[in-house]
């Protein structure tokens, strides 16, 4: 019984790329929308945009918005592989496999001081697309978070 209902918690054979959904009621004052990298404040439990500040935890990308009846807003979150853009070219290919925090909501940065891990490094992607250059989008990082290996928090 203990085989089957380990099985059945990793969620190996029904969830093929082992990701994680988790909820979360979104913080008073803050926005997100579908496809924003979320973090969760350690105290509240409360979800928002990830910023360059310590006490949150990243728990992916928000996939759906809920209207609570109370009023308020919650999010519902995948954990796994997610893109995000690297137009300072901080990253380099030696760094694969290392974490990253949040710099911004949607740039990371290697420096750990007073941010949040993003997660770990997993690829960079470079286009040669002369308006992804321009834009600043021919640089992508892939990182991969996993919030039942990576939480110090009880789930």
């Amino acid at each position: 019984m203990k085989l089957i209902s380990r099985f059945l918690k990793s969620n190996s054979f029904f969830n093929i790329s082992n990701e994680h959904v988790s909820m979360f009621t979104i913080e008073d004052g803050e926005t997100i929308e579908k496809g924003d990298f979320v973090v969760v404040d350690t105290k509240t439990l409360h979800a928002r945009k990830p910023l360059a500040k310590s006490g949150y935890f990243a728990v992916g990308v928000a996939k759906k918005i809920l209207d609570l009846a109370n009023g308020k807003q919650a999010v519902i979150c995948a954990d796994g592989c997610h893109m995000i853009y690297d137009p300072d070219k901080a990253v380099q290919e030696s760094d694969i496999d290392n974490t990253c925090y949040f710099a911004t909501p949607k740039s990371i940065t290697l420096n750990s001081v007073n941010t949040t891990k993003a997660g770990t490094i997993a690829a960079i992607e470079v286009s040669d697309d002369p308006i992804d250059i321009a834009d600043g989008t021919d640089r992508m990082v892939w990182i991969r978070n996993d919030i039942m290996k990576e939480s110090d928090l009880e789930w």
